[in-house]
């Protein structure tokens, strides 16, 4: 048994990792082509660099078509050459066979999961910026939201809040202090809610303190966004704040979490999250769904295979589209999962009883 596994393992890996740098050099190709197409600085170190850094991602959507490509050329392989025969007669089912194919499935999405959370997060910043000076122009700000961060706005002026929506220019929970050249205070403003606009921040619902002397304390509710502002360099402002756009599962669960608990739109983020979720665990669902179709030797069953795999990411498309929009529920996303990974397994339930060889 351990001879056959290693077998199938080495026979599987060594197709992928053929795979996986054949179509990653063919997505660098056809992208260096749409770059020279769309940049206006030609630099061809920029343009390796971009090309470089955007190998990870590249590779985060491409792994899944890899490994399903790879088991499809070992099975094939394996009923080309007849191996299958020397096996079933001793004992082994397809089930069995099958079964060695999911756990490579399994290391793969283990792959998955360790480029989208620690590779692409480093890469995919760089490869953005490559970009932007590619096309001669200023960093873009992303659709995201920032929290709990303090900012030194003055020199002796200290800004704080729970959450910023960049895209509304509205937030919760901001505290804003000043101190003397002694760093005394001498001001405090806090706000359950408030919005930049121009070069000021305007707020309600909180309070001001203003702090004259050690011994003199005056406090004033602040009820509407008329009663008190705070006054910033908006363009300085946006340099402070690193706008960083999530790329990993885990960031999008962070950002999202946060939305929705101050109240602001979670949609977009969510599905997102769930659009990440999915093409992660996509080589373990697809090979658990396509296995049963690649073990038959009708060449129209292994197309139908192929036509599910392509329902598949196009239906994932559709939905989180839809889901970013607020439409639908982001879960609705992980029901094509569902679907597949059901129909996958009642296959796999009758693989011995219904495959002919």
């Amino acid at each position: 048994m351990k001879i056959l596994q290693r077998y199938i393992l080495t026979k599987t890996l060594a197709y992928f990792f053929v795979l996986l740098p054949a179509f990653t050099i063919t997505s660098i190709l056809i992208e260096s082509i749409e770059i020279f197409r769309k940049v206006k600085v030609i630099n061809f170190e920029l343009i390796s660099l971009y090309l470089i850094s955007k190998i990870p991602e590249n590779a985060y959507y491409i792994i899944p078509l890899s490994i399903l490509v790879s088991i499809f050329l070992v099975i094939k392989d394996i009923k080309k050459n007849r191996e299958i025969y020397p096996i079933l007669l001793n004992g082994i089912s397809l089930l069995y066979l099958s079964f060695i194919f999911i756990m490579i499935s399994g290391l793969i999405t283990i792959i998955q999961i360790f480029n989208s959370e620690y590779i692409m997060p480093k890469t995919v910043p760089l490869s953005q910026n490559f970009y932007l000076k590619l096309k001669d122009v200023k960093e873009e700000s992303q659709k995201t939201v920032a929290y709990s961060i303090w900012l030194r706005v003055k020199e002796n002026s200290f800004l704080y809040f729970d959450f910023l929506d960049f895209r509304t220019k509205t937030g919760k929970g901001l505290i804003y202090l000043e101190f003397d050249k002694d760093l005394k205070p001498i001001k405090e403003l806090e706000l359950e809610e408030f919005k930049i606009e121009g070069n000021r921040i305007y707020g309600e619902k909180g309070k001001f303190v203003s702090i004259p002397s050690l011994d003199s304390v005056d406090i004033k509710s602040i009820d509407s966004y008329k009663d008190t502002s705070i006054e910033i360099d908006q363009e300085e402002l946006k340099k402070l704040i690193k706008q960083k756009k999530p790329v990993s599962i885990s960031e999008f669960y962070k950002i999202a979490k946060i939305s929705q608990k101050y109240g602001y739109e979670s949609s977009y983020f969510w599905s997102k999250f769930m659009q990440k979720v999915t093409t992660v665990i996509s080589p373990l669902i697809l090979v658990i769904f396509a296995i049963s179709f690649f073990w038959k030797s009708s060449y129209k069953q292994i197309f139908i295979g192929f036509l599910g795999v392509l329902f598949y990411w196009y239906s994932i498309a559709i939905l989180s589209s839809i889901s970013e929009a607020g439409n639908i529920h982001y879960s609705f996303i992980a029901s094509i999962d569902i679907i597949f990974l059901v129909v996958g397994l009642i296959s796999l339930a009758q693989i011995n009883r219904d495959l002919e060889i």
